[in-house]
Order: structure tokens, then C-alpha cells, then sequence
């Protein structure tokens, strides 16, 4: 139980390690304060004087409040999140239109003004939105130097005709944000002060929300919250202009290992992302940190061995495989040759044995050490039985040296050993002969490259010195000059 303990104990501490390691990333200057509150403040951003890249990058972070709560800039707009990625949560107001009995106009009626001139209002993320049966509303900002306006209409007679997830213009409606606009107002208005639907839909509401925050209500045609969540674009500016990934300009906000990108909605200025390989905060000196994509959570693309790099990594093959050892490459293979001894290494030894007392030897003296087949006159009268003969043959004589030419030899030998025809299928003793042959040439190495074809002929093919057969005998004995092993074969020389 101890024991166990111990381990399970010391996982916990080798996970919780390994968590930190991940989120151990700078992502402030030293001396600067990363946190206001439950929400982080990654630099550029920063909350006391010189902690931010400029004065569009300051926060306000309010202690009186418990926790302490973070504004942009000195305005009351609540931050909720920030990311290195170019993305501001924050919390902002809706517009509303409200009346009274008798059409008057309630005084809790309010026109908005969100004039952001440094930050664009998120085109993927928010919906500009409209509540109310007797509603418009106007959204009107800047795409650049241009003036733009839009807008959308809600009618219903009823609470009943509206559905709740719905805003196709019933109660409800949603249009778009245009990419890079900014510096916006809005207004909620009335066709007819709701004058026919004042019994359920007092007012008319109107506002910038972020899409995964919103989900349509019957309940909101009577009312509200005043603060829904908007989320912002900010970009660096006069800081040097982003051009193919980098600035020459001394104030370049973008340090080591990260390079510049400028955004697609054509919003001027640029942010920074760290290079490929590397990750942190690119906006700090040394933020953006070497990935060990071979130790890291996110899986890496090799199929085998991953070996680390500064700012990348490289894959190969285990000893016995081949290829560039990529998922998306050619993998790993194993090898042709490894492949033939470990399938014959568990063949040979359970059943090459058995199977050659069984059909072609009689009385057999046998190791996997190199040995020399001798046979009778007769032709092969069951090839398949001698298949055993060349697998022990390619096993002990050729695989293990890796000598790809013999292969090929005794492959030949096999191939035509098992010929249809009987007349077309070689002798014993030619069979003995040729695998003679293939030994001698592996002991004598040199004759590849020192003798003539007809000089390597009469090397393999006189055995008259080493075998004595037996005239017109079909039983024959042959001794090996290597190893002196004597085996004997049947009469009928299968």
C-alpha cells in the first residue's frame, strides 16, 4: 500500500509539473503586474506607467472593488479578457427606447456612443442586434476614412408570434458587422412609441453582442441587462509598418523569434505571433520560447523517434526501419531484410525441423550453422517439399550476412524447383550443386571482383574434392568441409 502510494503521489506531482510548464510563460514585463482581478493583463497591455506598450494599452485597474476590476484606458469600459491574439472581451452597454402611457418618452431612454478610435469592433465574433415589436435601430461608425450605416427593424402584434433562439425579425432581429469598423454609435427607435404592444413591449433595445453570449429570449421583449459582452480587435500602431512579416523601424513591436502580421480586415497596424516552432508572448524581449514539440502535450508528426530542435524538430526511423519517419511523409518501413528473419526465425525453429525428417531426410544431424545439402541423382519428385530446405538455407546462409545477391540466387533455385512440369524441375544433385556454388562464393568473397566468369564457374562448380558419390547409387552421403556435418538422404532421393 506504501508503495503504491508513493507512485500514485508522485504522478500527481510529475502532472502538476508538467501543467505548470505549460502555462509558465512570461506574459508581462518582470516588474509589471500581470493581473487585475481573476483576469490577466498580457503586455502590450499594462496597468501603471511604463508597464504598456503605449497610452492605447493602458488599463485601469480598480482596487476599491473586490476583486479588483479592470478598465480600458480611464473610460468605464469592463474588460473581461485579453489575448495575445488580437482579442478584447469587454462589457458594453445597450441602447434602449422606452415608453410610458400615453406615448410619452421615458426618461431611461439613452442614445450610445462607443467611440473606440484605436480598437475595430469584431466582425467574426459580434452581431449587431435589435429587440422590441415596434423596433429600429440605427449602427453607424468609420471603415477607415469612410462613413458607414446600417441598420435593422423587429415587429410582432403578440408575446405568442415570438420564438425564443429566433431573430429572423420577430421581436428580434441580427445583421452583421462590416470588417474594420469603429468608433461606433447606436440608437433603439420607435415606429409608433409601441402605442398597439405597450401592454408587453415597453421598449426597444439595440447593441453590439458577441455572438456565443447571446441566445434570444421571449422574456428580453419586456426587458434587458444594461451590459452585454462585445468583443474588440486591437492592433499595434505607430510602431513601424508590418511589411513581409517584419519592420525596419526602431520602435518595432514585435521581438525575437516572432514576426509581424497584418490583419485581414484591413485594419491599419499590426499584431505579432511568434514563429513557427516557438511560443509565448512576442510583444516581450525573449517571450517567444523554443517548443519541445517531442515532450509536448499536442502531438508531434513522427511515427518513431521525434528529436528536438531550436525552433523545430526533426523525425526518423528505429534501427531496422526505413523512411523519413513522418505521418505525413513516407513513415517507417521495416526493413525487407528484417522482415525475412524474424517471419523465418519464428518459422525455422517450430517447424522446419519436423518438417524435413518428415519428408526428405531420413537421418539428420542438423544446427543453424552453415551447412551444405547433398542429394540424390533423381529429380525433385516433390518440390514442396524442398521449400523447408531453401528457407533454412536463406536463413542461415544469406539473411544473416545481408548479402542481397544470394537472395536472389536461392529465390531462382526455389522458383524453378517448383516447376510443374517434372522434366523441367532440376536434379538433387544439380540442386546441391547450385547451393554448393552460392557457399563457396560467400567464402571466397575476392572472386567478384579477381576472377572472370569462366574462372568463378570452375570455382563453383568443382566439388570433386569435397563429395564423393556413390556410383549409380541413389542413396548419397556428403561430408561439409566447414562444420563436418554427414546427412544422409532417402533412396528415393526426395
Amino acid at each position: 500500500m506504501g508503495v503504491s502510494y508513493q507512485l500514485m503521489l508522485l504522478q500527481m506531482l510529475l502532472t502538476v509539473a508538467a501543467t505548470a510548464a505549460l502555462v509558465s510563460h512570461r506574459i508581462a514585463e518582470t516588474v509589471c503586474e500581470d493581473r487585475c482581478g481573476d483576469v490577466e493583463i498580457p503586455y502590450p497591455f499594462g496597468t501603471t506607467t511604463g508597464c504598456s506598450l503605449d497610452d492605447n494599452f493602458f488599463i485601469t485597474c480598480k482596487k476599491s472593488s473586490n476583486p479588483p476590476q479592470p478598465f480600458l484606458w480611464k473610460t468605464n469600459i469592463l474588460v473581461t479578457n485579453i489575448t495575445i491574439d488580437g482579442r478584447l472581451h469587454v462589457m458594453s452597454t445597450a441602447g434602449r427606447d422606452c415608453y410610458l402611457e400615453g406615448g410619452e418618452s421615458d426618461p431611461i431612454s439613452t442614445r450610445r456612443v462607443f467611440s473606440l478610435s484605436e480598437f475595430t469592433i469584431s466582425s467574426t465574433e459580434n452581431m449587431f442586434t435589435v429587440i422590441g415589436c415596434d423596433s429600429y435601430a440605427y449602427i453607424k461608425g468609420y471603415i477607415g476614412h469612410q462613413r458607414y450605416t446600417s441598420g435593422c427593424m423587429s415587429f410582432c402584434n403578440k408575446i405568442h408570434d415570438v420564438e425564443n433562439g429566433t431573430c429572423a425579425g420577430t421581436g428580434c432581429c441580427q445583421i452583421e458587422i462590416p470588417k474594420g469598423l469603429k468608433q461606433i454609435n447606436y440608437s433603439a427607435r420607435s415606429f409608433d412609441k409601441h402605442k398597439s404592444v405597450l401592454e408587453f413591449n415597453p421598449c426597444n433595445f439595440a447593441f453590439v453582442v458577441e455572438k456565443t453570449k447571446f441566445n434570444f429570449s421571449s422574456s428580453y421583449i419586456w426587458n434587458i441587462t444594461e451590459k452585454v459582452h462585445t468583443v474588440l480587435d486591437w492592433t499595434v500602431t505607430d510602431h513601424g509598418k508590418c511589411e513581409n512579416g517584419s519592420s525596419s523601424s526602431m520602435n518595432y513591436a514585435c521581438k525575437e523569434n516572432a514576426k509581424c502580421i497584418v490583419p485581414e480586415d484591413g485594419s491599419p497596424g499590426y499584431r505579432c505571433e511568434c514563429q513557427p516552432g516557438y511560443r509565448g508572448n512576442p510583444y516581450l524581449a525573449n517571450g517567444c520560447e523554443d517548443i519541445d514539440e517531442c515532450k509536448d502535450s499536442s502531438p508531434h508528426n513522427c511515427t518513431h523517434k521525434c528529436e528536438n530542435k531550436v525552433g523545430n524538430y526533426t523525425c526518423s526511423c528505429r534501427k531496422g526501419y526505413h523512411g523519413d519517419g513522418r505521418k505525413d511523409g513516407t513513415s517507417c518501413t521495416l526493413d525487407q531484410f528484417l522482415v525475412i528473419k524474424i517471419a523465418l526465425g519464428e518459422y525455422i525453429h517450430s517447424f522446419f525441423t519436423v518438417y524435413l525428417r518428415r519428408n526428405c531426410f531420413v537421418n539428420m544431424r542438423f544446427n543453424f550453422g552453415p551447412v551444405l545439402l547433398l542429394f540424390g541423382l533423381r529429380r525433385v519428385q516433390r518440390p514442396e517439399n524442398c521449400v523447408g530446405i531453401f528457407f533454412a538455407v536463406l536463413l542461415n546462409h544469406i539473411v544473416n550476412d545481408g548479402n542481397e545477391e544470394q537472395l536472389k540466387e536461392v529465390a531462382e533455385l526455389a522458383k524453378i524447383c517448383l516447376n510443374v512440369k517434372g522434366e523441367e524441375r532440376p536434379t538433387m544433385r544439380e540442386v546441391a550443386m547450385e547451393l554448393d556454388g552460392l557457399r563457396m562464393m560467400h567464402k571466397h568473397s575476392w572472386v567478384n571482383a579477381e576472377l572472370n566468369p569462366e574462372e568463378t564457374g570452375r570455382l563453383l562448380y568443382d566439388n570433386s574434392d569435397v563429395y564423393k558419390y556413390g556410383g549409380g547409387s541413389n542413396t548419397t552421403a556428403g561430408y561439409d568441409s566447414l562444420k563436418d556435418h554427414v546427412l544422409e538422404v532417402l533412396d528415393d532421393g526426395r
